[in-house]
């Protein structure tokens, strides 16, 4: 483990070298025209459109948890969490197609992310505290002991949701994975896949202080803007639909407290989970098979840690499947779903 944490160190201060000198280069070129972002604090009235659900708070641990829900809450419940860096607005599209099948769609805001309170506090992004704070506002939205969830997860929301499906089987009963690695999966990957170690190089950058946020700020968060594109590297998003993205990451302390899950656990003893992690219940993997974080070897090793698994490939898709192919993805959920009825 030593011996991993000085690679990660050394690592974290070598892409922080080169990305400083990327951004000394582009804004001597640029003569420091762009260190001042435009404003983005107005807030765009998108969020508040009714067609995707009301707002809610669920108040635990000294923290405010945000979601939107639509649909009846009596329906079967079903429950997204996003990954980095999103937030509850990437799952519009899903609050809208499931809400109109006889579910309860809730999207929530992990702890940090969004409109949820920020986590400014070093340590306190731990995946097992965030899983707690989850696990209390979902029992708040089921409004019963009894009643089990559908839970999807994208990204860290993945991560999330792998913990959750196996630390509380008595309230996850299906579970779905988009373009999200089994943790334990990831971890051995990092360490035999010189191609997924490559790709995940971003993520010991995170772990270096202030950097990471100022790289994300500059240039009007173009860092944001350039997380989110396809396998092609064109935008998933024109400037007018990144707006809501601007308007959230903009917001103080937001960069700190999202790119903070990063630094509170990559490079991190997770001595909890010494076992495989094993998921009982019946779980579907959407995978876009383009994905330029993630390698399609962490789709297909999912299967060994997994009882009752299927996996859907989506050609061409990158790693923002839900954002980019959002039809595709619902189609792979209601078969899904209405496989295990």
């Amino acid at each position: 483990m030593l011996v991993e944490k000085i690679i990660f160190t050394v690592l974290s201060f070598f892409y922080g070298f080169v990305v400083s000198l990327i951004l000394i280069g582009f804004h001597l070129y640029t003569r420091f025209k762009h260190i001042r972002n435009p404003d983005h604090s107005k807030r765009p009235a998108i969020l508040d459109d009714p067609k995707y659900g009301k707002h809610h708070t669920v108040k635990t641990n000294n923290k405010s948890i945000h979601y939107v829900a639509k649909g009846n809450p009596d329906d079967p419940i079903i429950v997204f969490l996003h990954g980095f860096p999103d937030f509850w607005f990437t799952w519009r599209d899903q609050l809208v197609e499931f809400s109109s099948k006889g579910y309860y769609a809730v999207a929530i805001d992990i702890p940090g992310y969004g409109e949820s309170s920020k986590i400014l506090e070093p340590g306190q992004r731990r995946i097992d505290i965030l899983v707690e704070d989850l696990v209390k506002v979902i029992q708040t939205i089921t409004k019963s002991p009894e009643k089990k969830i559908t839970l999807v997860g994208h990204d860290w929301g993945a991560a999330l949701s792998f913990y959750l499906a196996h630390d509380h089987p008595n309230l996850v009963e299906k579970l779905v994975i988009i373009n999200g690695p089994h943790p334990v999966l990831f971890k051995k990957m990092l360490k035999s896949s010189l191609k997924q170690f490559l790709c995940s190089w971003y993520m010991m950058f995170f772990g270096l202080p202030y950097l990471p946020e100022f790289a994300f700020q500059t240039y009007d968060l173009y860092g944001l803007k350039k997380c989110f594109v396809k396998a092609d590297r064109s935008q998933i998003m024109s400037e007018s639909e990144m707006e809501p993205w601007k308007y959230i990451y903009s917001q103080p302390g937001a960069l700190t407290s999202t790119i903070g899950i990063y630094r509170d656990n990559i490079g991190k003893d997770d001595s909890r989970y010494r076992g495989d992690l094993r998921i009982r219940q019946p779980l579907m993997v959407i995978w876009g098979d383009s994905d330029f974080a993630l390698t399609t070897d962490l789709a297909s090793g999912t299967a060994k840690y997994a009882d009752n698994l299927r996996l859907r490939l989506i050609k061409g898709a990158g790693h923002f499947v839900p954002l980019e192919e959002p039809k595709k993805v619902n189609s792979c959920i209601t078969e899904f779903l209405n496989e295990f009825k």
